[in-house]
């Protein structure tokens, strides 16, 4: 803001007085100074008091939509591991982790595919697929590695989904990393099942022979400096955790949340992708493999 579009109010002055300054006698002209220094400080009392009021009501409307969990005030974002809020007593970072041996990918909806950019130099990422309208095939796995800024413990608990919708999907042209689908149960991941009327989140695991062991998330989790937490998100919109699969045949949308607790501090943090909600699953009439630089027809 430049100086001339300062709050401070402009000195105008009064023609008459300025024509008769120079007869103004000693007393009234006390009187005038007196006059001028008032109204300054009684101005300046009613900006401090907005400023303060405005404040007030500004972390107040924060505090009551982070305790609602329907905001994302403190959004992750796709960054370098370790990036720090300093609102927060921890670190956090997000990475998006498709799975080619899953056959995972995107669906650009209403896109033919003589209408697909060309496949970005580097190999497909998800970053490129979200920035041209893609959205996750099926599946979206996500890595989450919160860590405490301290010694102190950073208690975590209530892990969840929140703001989740649902709607038809719009048809596109799906890309996949491969058609070769198999691979193996992760020693630890948090699944969704998108396609259930309230969807949860379970714990999954390895028995050790291959098969998975299904449970309840525990209760809190603990983090300090030494101490990260990394989460393994799977959310999937035809998951039916313990249940035959189930499919929504829709495109929903959705954030994770999580309460912490730090010092006797209290808050909840949500989770999403630079202020916008995770998007999961899709209908695609053709699909396309990059080979080479360039798209390859599959289907």
């Amino acid at each position: 803001m430049s100086e001339t579009d300062s709050d401070t109010p402009a000195v105008i002055e009064d023609e008459s007085e300025t024509k008769n300054s120079r007869n103004v006698s000693p007393r009234e002209l006390g009187k005038a100074v007196r006059r001028t220094v008032l109204a300054s400080a009684i101005f300046a009392t009613c900006t401090a008091g907005a400023l303060i009021a405005w404040t007030l009501n500004g972390s107040g409307a924060a505090k009551t939509h982070e305790k609602a969990g329907l905001a994302s005030s403190a959004s992750a974002v796709s960054s370098k591991p370790g990036t720090a809020n300093p609102s927060l007593p921890f670190t956090y970072a997000l990475t998006y982790m498709p799975d080619a041996s899953q056959c995972e990918g995107w669906v650009f909806p209403g896109k033919q595919p003589s209408d697909m950019p060309s496949p970005p130099v580097g190999g497909l990422t998800s970053e490129w697929a979200h920035s041209h309208g893609g959205i996750d095939d099926v599946t979206t796995r996500l890595k989450i590695v919160l860590q405490g800024a301290t010694q102190a413990d950073v208690e975590l608990s209530n892990l969840r989904v929140v703001d989740v919708r649902k709607q038809k999907p719009v048809a596109g042209t799906d890309v996949k990393l491969s058609t070769q689908c198999g691979g193996v149960i992760e020693d630890r991941v948090f699944q969704v099942a998108l396609g259930t009327l309230t969807p949860q989140i379970r714990l999954v695991t390895d028995k050790g022979d291959g098969t998975p062991s299904v449970g309840d998330v525990p209760v809190s989790f603990k983090t300090a400096d030494n101490d990260p937490e990394v989460w393994i998100i799977e959310a999937s919109d035809s998951l039916a955790i313990g249940k035959p699969n189930t499919s929504c045949g829709c495109t929903a949308t959705w954030r994770l949340a999580v309460d912490w607790s730090y010092k006797g501090e209290s808050k909840t943090l949500i989770i999403d992708d630079h202020g916008r909600p995770f998007q999961t699953g899709g209908s695609g009439t053709a699909t396309l493999l990059e080979l080479n630089g360039s798209w390859s027809r599959f289907s």
